[in-house]
Order: structure tokens, then C-alpha cells, then sequence
């Protein structure tokens, strides 16, 4: 479902940019994954794109890992679902990759659609099976309200939690041992930002991994790659 485009003849980051930048404007709702053979070229793309298109744009830049660190893994793999559930996304904007970090094995989109979790306002639970369910997704207990991706932790009736398929955490707050409020947080600040019914959580699954980044690409996602 991927329309590919190779961008060649532009010898920087900047001429690179500004195509891919001009491609999203003539295509209106569509996105672009950006693919280069170098990741030090990673940063001057992201700060071009940004300054030439009003898009979204995400860098997506894993971190070596030659001695199979499996906090390192456990930190790509987390980097990798959040950029696979973009992927399915409509109009998620620009993401900005390396060849060698897309080739990156994960879930199967059905893998993934099936191990996931649509949390809804009211439905009744307590919350040590809020627990239960986020540990059997592989989710870590955090140190604090400021959890990273992939982290929960809980003060009273609160559970706040950072999806690894989004960019902000969110809290859910337990009346009565029911859902009584989902709010998405800043992730700088941790200040509610508004208050949402229902919010999928994706699992962190380090088995099954028998799939691409590819597969994961809607039909209006563009492939940009250098020649």
C-alpha cells in the first residue's frame, strides 16, 4: 500500500526536505516516511522538514546496541511500536528514519490489534486489575507520576500511565471501582490537557516478532528514499 518516491540529484539535507515538504503539499491527507542511508543525516532532516512543512514530524533514530543491552532493546522496541502504530494512521504527518532502523523486526499488525487494549470511561474495574492487565502487556512499574513509555504508577485512585503506541501519558482515575475519568497529559509538564471516553494501549511484545514496519503502513503514507 506504500507509494514509494526516490529523491535524487540533491546533494544536502535541506534540498532533500524541501521535495519531501512539496510532495505533502500537493497530497492532501497523505504522509511521508522519509528513509535515509545515513543516521547522522537524521537530525539536519528533521530540523529542515520542520522549518519547511507544517507537519508533524517524527524522528525515529534507534539507538546501537552491540552487546544486546536489553534495556537498550526493551527502549527500541518501545521507539519502534510507537512509529508502527503511526504508521496506521491517517495523516500522522512526517517521520524521519534510518534504512537499518526500519528493518527492525516487531508484531504483525493483527498480532499487535489483538494483544491491544481500548480502556472506556465507566467500565467497572479495580484497580489491581489495572495492574494485572498492564504487566501482562509488559508494562514496568515507574518511580514517579513521570513515567517514560512503556512505565505506569499509581497514587491512590489514580493510574498514570505512558502508551507506548502515543506520544503523551495518560491518568485514569477509579471511582467506586469504576472508570470514572481518562485524562491525556502533557508530557512535559504533566498538566491535564483534556479528558478523552475511551484510549488504546498497545503491548510491549518482544515474541512473535515475525514482522516489518512496512506492514504496518496505511494507504496514504508515502516512501521517500534517497537514491
Amino acid at each position: 500500500s506504500l507509494s514509494s518516491v526516490v529523491v535524487s540529484g540533491l546533494a544536502n539535507e535541506t534540498g532533500r526536505a524541501l521535495c519531501a515538504a512539496n510532495i505533502l503539499k500537493q497530497e492532501t491527507g497523505k504522509s511521508l516516511l522519509m528513509v535515509t542511508n545515513d543516521k547522522k543525516q537524521i537530525a539536519g532532516l528533521v530540523g529542515s522538514l520542520r522549518v519547511f512543512s507544517a507537519k508533524k514530524v517524527t524522528e525515529f533514530n534507534l539507538e546501537q546496541n552491540p552487546t544486546n543491552d536489553s534495556f537498550i532493546a526493551r527502549r527500541n522496541l518501545i521507539k519502534t511500536l510507537n512509529l508502527a502504530y503511526k504508521l496506521q494512521k491517517d495523516n500522522f504527518g512526517i517521520a524521519v528514519a534510518a534504512y537499518e532502523d526500519i528493518l527492525q523486526h516487531l508484531a504483525s499488525p493483527k498480532v499487535l490489534e489483538d494483544g491491544s487494549w481500548n480502556l472506556e470511561l465507566g467500565v467497572k474495574s479495580q484497580m489491581v486489575a489495572l495492574f494485572e492487565r498492564l504487566i501482562s502487556m509488559n508494562y514496568l512499574t515507574g518511580q514517579s507520576m513521570h513515567v517514560q513509555p512503556g512505565e505506569y504508577y499509581c497514587m491512590g485512585d489514580q493510574l498514570t500511565v505512558y502508551p507506548v503506541n502515543l506520544d503523551f501519558p495518560i491518568r485514569i482515575s477509579l471511582a467506586f471501582e469504576e472508570v470514572e475519568k481518562i485524562e491525556i497529559l502533557n508530557p512535559d509538564n504533566r498538566q491535564v490537557v483534556s479528558e478523552v471516553q475511551v484510549v488504546e494501549l498497545w503491548p510491549i511484545l518482544d515474541s512473535n516478532a515475525d514482522s516489518y514496519l512496512s506492514a504496518h503502513c496505511g494507504k496514504d503514507v508515502y516512501f521517500v528514499e534517497n537514491e
